[in-house]
């Protein structure tokens, strides 16, 4: 099921709370990797802001910015906004964890 769609009855407005296998495994390999930084690419917005909501609810420190939460954006904002994600992740001891979709990962070495 796509998580972004209604599909008859088996859609929930609350699927983003919804705890999955994949979030599981990402927070279990999080608390193996204590200390380490790591970046989480996905090609869907939807499934960043379940992780991200994961993480919270997990009190796990992160950044990150994707599309879908920066479309009303210009490019210079949506830069500025990216490169701000970048640094906090960079240079902040307690944020493990960078969220990027494709699009804003564009450009970063």
């Amino acid at each position: 099921l796509q998580p972004s769609y209604s599909q008859m009855d088996f859609f929930a407005p609350t699927w983003m709370s919804t705890s999955t296998v994949k979030t599981q495994h990402l927070l279990g390999r999080l608390q193996r990797l204590k200390g380490d930084k790591v970046i989480v690419f996905s090609q869907f917005p939807e499934h960043l802001r379940m992780i991200e909501e994961q993480l919270e609810g997990n009190s796990v420190a992160f950044a990150g910015l994707f599309s879908s939460s920066a479309l009303s954006l210009n490019a210079k904002k949506m830069r500025a906004l990216r490169a701000e994600a970048v640094h906090r992740f960079e240079n902040d001891a307690a944020c493990q964890v960078l969220l990027m979709d494709g699009i804003c990962s564009h450009g970063l070495d």
